[in-house]
């Protein structure tokens, strides 16, 4: 029961502390709403999928994400090869997918599936 209630609490606080980054950055989007436009708008939509897809990996088990690390790693590398062939220049970068009215850049996932793939390199 106490090594549930050591996880339990881990979890719980790592969960604070992203809320609280999440909040901080809410107050930070609405402040910037008026120099950017949707700037506010953007940032709860991302931090919402964000929620989302936390509690989504929460359900999985980590053993079933380890086993598709490959498949994420190439659906990645796809992304960065369709960034430099297809993607337009923002703010003299290339390095963003436009969906809608969002962007955001695949490199930022490689960020985590470059060492799922890299652990028996």
């Amino acid at each position: 029961m106490k090594k549930y209630l050591k996880i339990y609490y881990k979890e719980t606080l790592l969960l604070l502390l992203i809320l609280t980054s999440c909040l901080l950055n809410i107050k930070k989007a609405y402040l910037l709403n008026n120099f950017y436009n949707n700037y506010f708008e953007k940032q709860l939509i991302w931090i919402l999928i964000g929620i989302i897809f936390y509690i989504f990996i929460y359900k999985i088990k980590f053993k079933k994400i380890f086993k598709i690390r490959y498949v994420l790693y190439g659906l990645n590398i796809l992304m960065l090869i369709y960034v430099l062939i297809f993607s337009k220049d923002i703010n003299g970068i290339k390095a963003w997918i436009n969906i809608g009215p969002f962007s955001f850049q695949p490199s930022e996932l490689i960020k985590v599936t470059f060492p799922l793939v890299s652990i028996y390199l």
